[in-house]
């Protein structure tokens, strides 16, 4: 059920995510407005939108019904004034780079209706690093989505009125997502942080010689019981997705290590054109990549020892960012079983294997991929040490 108090919503920027999100909300029932400078990005967007209805179909959480109604509620415009002065909440996703969107966030407040919240879909970006190019901080939110997983974050800017928030929070459920109200903002989010530490820890295992592609996919599988491994969802995401997140200067020295081992193992692919199941090939080769074949885990004595290095990064991940205060245990374990469709979250699994095997597992995964910076070793090591023992 739509929100009384928005009626219409203005996603600016017809890419994936623009389109998806205003899939959404049309499917929601809510009019939307979908509003790009480009012509021909928007001249674009039919076949977008079916390639991101049929997904949705093939499940049958939509009829075909539903999706040509929910295309009646959509509105191509190239004309800002018009876009944004109807809109009673506008949604922000155009390229991740900081001054764009910087720029951009000046030209929806200039032209939408004072009452009108404004929302970014950065996940490479903090909320606090756009809030300044306003200036009524007071209806800036970051609004996160994820590609067919129903999770959004929402992290108000550092003045964001608690009204902002909680009309959000509404917002969200009326799409038939969960939201995700964070505490404050974290790199990332959290299913982000959470991601990025599994997918990098799973490339730097590789370009280490710890092991490979297969074997690494195969133990995920195996014992965790997902729906896909680390390279494979990197196949799903994009491999220059991947490559791109690491393409930032990064400002501490463990980042800088990370990246430039990241992005030595990705750029052949990158440059091969081989960035995963869009193009027909990645880490693996489509439509019949050699993982998703029931006999890919059917091996019984499949160890356990990459699992439980790719579990150790997560688990860390997750201590820091509860360490964080952006959010509470429960949040974080429910956000990682949602994201990635797998049974456990990771202070569950921390529970199950007990801060004893835990502290042993994180210092032999930090030697072998250091994904942690020493002050962060430290902080999980305090939250170790203050855990309750078995």
């Amino acid at each position: 059920m739509t929100l009384p108090e928005i009626k219409t919503v203005c996603f600016v920027g017809s890419g994936t995510m623009g389109c998806y999100n205003s899939l959404i909300a049309a499917l929601a029932g809510y009019q939307v407005i979908l509003y790009d400078v480009s012509a021909q990005n928007l001249a674009a967007t039919d076949s977008k939108y079916t390639q991101l209805a049929e997904p949705m179909l093939a499940a049958g959480t939509i009829s075909q019904q539903d999706f040509t109604l929910a295309m009646q509620r959509v509105t191509l415009s190239g004309d800002a004034t018009t876009a944004l002065g109807s809109a009673d909440l506008v949604s922000e996703s155009v390229f991740e780079q900081r001054d764009l969107k910087r720029k951009v966030l000046k030209v929806i407040e200039n032209h939408c209706q004072p009452h009108c919240i404004i929302t970014t879909n950065t996940s490479a970006l903090l909320v606090s690093e756009l809030d300044s190019a306003l200036e009524d901080g007071g209806r800036f939110a970051a609004l996160h989505s994820y590609l067919s997983i129903p999770l959004m974050d929402i992290v108000g800017g550092p003045r964001c009125e608690t009204k902002t928030l909680q009309t959000l929070v509404r917002y969200v459920k009326s799409l038939h997502c969960q939201p995700l109200l964070l505490n404050k903002e974290y790199p990332g989010y959290l299913l982000n942080a959470l991601l990025g530490s599994f997918l990098t820890g799973a490339i730097l295992l590789v370009a280490n010689g710890e092991g490979t592609i297969e074997e690494i996919d195969r133990a995920w599988l195996a014992h965790s019981n997902g729906a896909m491994g680390p390279f494979g969802l990197m196949d799903y995401i994009g491999i220059k997705v991947i490559y791109d997140s690491w393409a930032d200067e990064k400002t501490e020295a463990y980042e800088q290590v990370i990246s430039k081992r990241v992005s030595a193992y990705l750029k052949p692919f990158v440059q091969r054109g081989d960035l995963g199941m869009r193009t027909g090939k990645g880490f693996y080769g489509y439509p019949h990549a050699s993982w998703q074949a029931p006999e890919f885990t059917q091996n019984k004595d499949i160890p356990k020892r990459l699992y439980k290095a790719l579990s150790t990064a997560i688990i860390q991940r997750a201590i820091l960012v509860y360490d964080a205060g952006v959010a509470d245990r429960e949040m974080i374990d429910q956000t990682w079983v949602t994201g990635v469709s797998i049974a456990k979250g990771p202070f569950t699994m921390l529970s199950e294997w007990g801060v004893t095997e835990f502290d042993a597992l994180s210092k032999t995964t930090q030697a072998a991929i250091a994904l942690c910076s020493e002050e962060q070793v430290n902080a999980i090591q305090g939250f170790i040490d203050i855990a309750p023992q078995p």
